[in-house]
């Protein structure tokens, strides 16, 4: 699939599927197979949108009461270049089935739930919300209940930092800890959202690529972002640690909500951090330790 950062919102509409006889995807036999019509939730945030579009290979996993699970679904060819296409494969029937893109041969349910993997290491944006958040977004998944639908959507969610200082801080090194997983293999339920399994990790750093990143301020202020699991996260559950190129600062979060990232609401938990100088700091959502 390509990713597409745009300035417009476009509106897709779902295709009618056909099925005929033939051996190349544009067509096939009803026989034996499903058809699905399958899009991506599409994310707008400030004036720019995120649009995916097919491409001839790709595959979809698809998870059911026959024919198995994880069977690959295929990309029929004239659904290439759309948002909204048809993907076919053996038939999968029952009355809830799961689906997740890309397609892995190597994925197996945990309890009924499909895993992926969240980068416990993510790369400073400096670009905005959107094109961080949809650098961590290589996965998306489905749920249709006895329907030929399939509407994708994005499991995680976003906070953001920002250090509202007097005086410009370099930042070198930042990492959002847990008391629970927040990274690494995390879990997609039927509600699709992401959860913790067993092995995944308590911690999400950003790479800096080796630079120290100005905090800066007013309208040009640095914002700092975590991709992670949709949660509410008690109060102290969550932990910044930063590292400037003059100190360290270790910060509790109070309660933080951080909501699953979608079409009609790209809501970003925001986490300030105050100072009025330096080391005197006046932690506004969190404990200064």
């Amino acid at each position: 699939m390509k990713k597409i950062i745009s300035i417009t919102l476009a509106i897709a509409a779902l295709l009618a599927v056909s099925c005929k006889k033939g051996d190349d995807g544009s067509d096939i036999d009803k026989s034996g197979y499903t058809v699905f019509t399958v899009d991506t939730e599409q994310i707008d945030f400030d004036g720019a949108s995120a649009s995916d579009s097919w491409n001839n290979g790709d595959k979809l996993g698809v998870f059911g009461s026959q024919s198995g699970s994880n069977v690959p679904y295929v990309l029929k060819r004239s659904g290439a270049g759309s948002r909204t296409a048809s993907f076919y494969g053996p038939l999968v029937t029952g009355i809830r089935v799961k689906a997740y893109f890309p397609y892995s041969e190597s994925i197996e349910t945990e309890d009924g739930k499909i895993p992926f993997w969240l980068n416990t290491t993510q790369q400073f944006s400096a670009d905005g919300a959107l094109n961080a958040f949809m650098r961590q977004c290589n996965s998306t998944f489905a749920v249709s209940d006895e329907s030929s639908v399939l509407h994708f959507l994005y499991p995680l969610g976003l906070l953001a930092v920002q250090l509202r200082v007097e005086d410009v801080m370099y930042v070198t090194s930042m990492t959002l800890e847990s008391t629970e997983g927040i990274a690494g293999r995390l879990l997609v339920d039927d509600r699709l959202v992401a959860q913790p399994s067993g092995i995944s990790s308590k911690s999400i750093s950003i790479d800096f690529s080796g630079e120290a990143v100005a905090s800066r301020n007013g309208d040009d202020i640095t914002t700092f972002y975590f991709v992670l699991p949709p949660a509410v996260y008690p109060d102290k559950s969550l932990r910044l640690k930063i590292v400037t190129t003059e100190e360290e600062l270790s910060v509790n979060l109070r309660e933080t909500v951080v909501t699953r990232v979608n079409a009609t609401d790209f809501n970003i938990s925001t986490v300030y951090v105050w100072t009025s100088d330096i080391p005197g700091f006046d932690i506004v959502n969190g404990y200064l330790e």
